[in-house]
C-alpha cells in the first residue's frame, strides 16, 4: 500500500520550496521554525497537532536524521524542523512522491540547453545560443528566466514554438493571420506578445525590438498622399491627382504597384 501523504510533511514541503534552499539549493541544513511548520500546515491545534506531531516524530525515525527535530537541551522542547542538506531535499520530496526543487531546477536548465539545438536562421545562431546558455544558467539559481516561467512547462513549450514562429517568419503578415500559421490560434501571438518582445530584446540586445521588425503587423501600414501620384496596376494607371483632399494609400498597394510616378521633389 502507498505511505500516507501526512499534511505537516508537505506544509513542510512547501515553505522548503519557497526559500532560498528551495530556490538554488542550500550550502546548509533547512531550518524552520517548528511551531510555523505547524502552522503553515494546519495543524496548528486540536487533533490536528496530535497526529502532526506523532507525524514528524515518526518521520524523523524512517528518514535516517535527514529530517531532525532540533530540542532545547534541558526542557526537550522542540524548536526546528531540520533538513539535512544531504539528502534531506530527495528523501522529503521522494517521501511525498513529487519532484524535488533540485530536480525541477535541472529539468528546466535541460529544457533550455535543449532550446539551443532549435533551427534557427544562420545570422541569430551566435546570440541564440548564448541566451539559452544564460537561461539554463539562470535556471539552476535564484536568477530570472523571463520571459518564461519556472512553473509552467506546457506554457514554456508554447511560448518556445511561437518564438521560433517569429524569428523564421519571413513575410509582412497581420498578426492574427501569421498567429493562425505559426500556433494554428488566430489570438495566441498577441497574447504572448509582451513575452515575444521581451525574448527578441534580449536575443539582440536591442530594447528597441518589436514584432513588426519580424513583418508581423498589428494593421496594414499606410500613407497619406494628397497632390501628384500615379500608380500602374496589373496595366492600369490609377492617378490621384484629381483628388480634392488627401487619399489613404497601403503600403501593399504601394508595393505591388508595377511603377509610381510622382512630380514631388
Amino acid at each position: 500500500m502507498p505511505h500516507e501523504v501526512p499534511a505537516v510533511l508537505t506544509g513542510l514541503a512547501d515553505l522548503y520550496r519557497k526559500s532560498a534552499a528551495g530556490d538554488r539549493g542550500g550550502a546548509r541544513d533547512f531550518t524552520c521554525d517548528y511551531e510555523q511548520v505547524l502552522r503553515h500546515a494546519g495543524c496548528g491545534d486540536g487533533d490536528e497537532r496530535e497526529k502532526a506531531e506523532d507525524d514528524l516524530k515518526r518521520a524523523e525515525l524512517e528518514s535516517g536524521a535527514l529530517l531532525s527535530l532540533d530540542r532545547a537541551p534541558r526542557s526537550g522542547f522542540l524548536l526546528r524542523v531540520r533538513l539535512s542538506r544531504d539528502g534531506g531535499e530527495e528523501w522529503l520530496f521522494q517521501r511525498l512522491g513529487l519532484d524535488s526543487p533540485s530536480q525541477r531546477r535541472s529539468g528546466l536548465a535541460s529544457f533550455f540547453r535543449a532550446m539551443a539545438d532549435q533551427p534557427v536562421p544562420e545570422e541569430w545562431m551566435s546570440e541564440w545560443c548564448d541566451w539559452c546558455g544564460r537561461l539554463a544558467a539562470q535556471a539552476m539559481t535564484r536568477g530570472s528566466v523571463q520571459p518564461f516561467k519556472r512553473e509552467d512547462p506546457e506554457g514554456n513549450e508554447l511560448l518556445l514554438k511561437a518564438l521560433l514562429g517569429v524569428i523564421h517568419w519571413r513575410e509582412e503578415s497581420l498578426i492574427r493571420y501569421a498567429s493562425s500559421v505559426i500556433c494554428g490560434d488566430s489570438k495566441r501571438l498577441e497574447n504572448l506578445e509582451g513575452r515575444l518582445v521581451s525574448a527578441l530584446q534580449s536575443i539582440l540586445g536591442n530594447d528597441g525590438c518589436t514584432l513588426e521588425d519580424r513583418g508581423i503587423l498589428r494593421k496594414p501600414r499606410r500613407l497619406t498622399i494628397h497632390g501628384s501620384l500615379v500608380l500602374r496596376l496589373g496595366g492600369e494607371a490609377v492617378d490621384f491627382a484629381p483628388l480634392p483632399g488627401p487619399t489613404i494609400i497601403s503600403e501593399t498597394s504601394l508595393t505591388l504597384a508595377d511603377e509610381v510616378i510622382t512630380k514631388a521633389g
